[in-house]
């Protein structure tokens, strides 16, 4: 696994205080419903999630997707200590939610495709490089210890 550098994490925190969370995090969970379908078995309870339409307006969706992504920005200051930091809840997703670890890196793929449609030009290679080598950390974190 490739670490990002002391500059790379920097990089990553000091743009995270653009990111707009609720909507990022909303419109990442929905994109990952979208376009991997079978990871909506895991949010049954969330209503209809037929349609591409009904998963993005979904307000039980967008409310997890900032969960999500709340997670992700107190991990950000935890990056020394992530595996410890995660392990509760990789412990809920991997041992009581069996939460396939794939579906983290899907995930965090999605994750970095959302930032950059919602900053574009400012999306520079090299800073999507340290997100790309962030997010891999903490998916290593979620997923290392328990699944």
């Amino acid at each position: 696994m490739v670490h990002p550098t002391v500059e790379e994490k920097d990089t990553v925190i000091a743009f995270w205080s653009w990111v707009r969370v609720d909507e990022v995090g909303a419109e990442t969970l929905g994109r990952l419903l979208v376009v991997y379908p079978w990871t909506r078995r895991f949010f049954e309870s969330f209503g209809d999630l037929s349609t591409a339409d009904a998963v993005m307006n979904n307000p039980k969706v967008k409310a997890h997707g900032k969960k999500v992504l709340d997670s992700f920005t107190k991990g950000l200051k935890h990056l020394h200590r992530l595996k410890r930091f995660f392990a509760a809840l990789s412990e809920l997703h991997c041992e009581k939610l069996h939460v396939n670890p794939e579906n983290f890196k899907l995930l965090g793929n999605i994750l970095v495709i959302t930032l950059a449609r919602h900053f574009g030009k400012e999306f520079t290679p090299e800073l999507q490089a340290a997100c790309q080598k962030v997010v891999a950390v903490v998916v290593n974190a979620l997923t290392d210890r328990y699944c």
